[in-house]
């Protein structure tokens, strides 16, 4: 490739290229040899075009459930879902778990094999039970109808890819499990506006996990002088915040700090 202004950093792969007004498979250079052609960081991936094109017609679903979990952090967002959906090895109609990386699809199916304390899930059948989001609408010709589909952190997404998804799926039972208040979905084209792109305005919060097992003891008391509406427990010496009025058999944690 020759560069008309060469770039600080060369990507060794690039998927797309900008000529005349739009993008192209980057495989397709050779034939633009009198055009200016540009490519960027997006470049890159730029795997969003090639889901909207499968994406222009399809069905509509009716009837469709949401649940919204709020969940602060070290809730046991994963755990929860892990615990609450139908996995591949007990044999039953299994449920579609999504979640935003290949990283966090390795630990979620990590997690589950611990969970359920069976033997190490092959990949086939774990990238059946477990995909990321692009996978599931970029690879679609395998999926399997399921009846609910949870989404791990779904606030990192946008809602439209979600329930893209959920299209693919066929699916009409939707759990996501994420946090509000953490760093939401940040689109990679800034100057592009995207409509709907914040979850809680779409949909009510269904329900709150707000027991938090990540909360050293140094910071709850701290913190304990600033709200009227949150508890400091001490359980198996994990220091812990639940957000609830109920005081009965609650231990003010204030007094181990002195």
């Amino acid at each position: 490739m020759i560069y008309l202004l060469e770039p600080k950093e060369i990507k060794p792969n690039y998927s797309k290229f900008f000529s005349k007004n739009e993008f192209h498979d980057f495989s397709k250079l050779g034939t633009f040899k009198d055009d200016l052609c540009a490519v960027n960081d997006y470049c890159e991936i730029g795997m969003e075009i090639d889901i909207v094109r499968q994406f222009l017609t399809f069905p509509t679903l009716y009837d469709v459930k949401y649940t919204f979990i709020q969940a602060v952090p070290g809730t046991g967002k994963t755990t929860h879902i892990i615990s609450n959906a139908n996995s591949i090895m007990n044999g039953e109609k299994v449920d579609t778990i999504i979640v935003n990386t290949c990283e966090g699809r390795d630990d979620v199916g990590n997690r589950m094999n611990q969970y359920h304390k069976i033997p190490i899930l092959s990949k086939h059948k774990q990238n059946k039970l477990v995909r990321t989001v692009a996978s599931y609408l970029l690879n679609n010709n395998d999926v399997e109808r399921t009846d609910k589909m949870y989404f791990d952190e779904a606030l990192m997404s946008h809602p439209g890819a979600l329930l893209l998804c959920a299209f693919v799926c066929g699916t009409t039972d939707l759990y996501f499990v994420g946090d509000f208040m953490q760093i939401p979905f940040v689109t990679r084209l800034p100057d592009f506006y995207l409509r709907y792109a914040s979850l809680p305005n779409l949909i009510k919060i269904t329900s709150v996990l707000s027991l938090s097992y990540r909360c050293p003891v140094d910071v709850i008391y701290r913190l304990s002088p600033l709200t009227t509406d949150c508890i400091m427990i001490l359980i198996e010496n994990i220091a812990t915040a639940d957000k609830t009025n109920e005081e009965s058999e609650k231990n003010d944690i204030r007094g181990l700090c002195r």
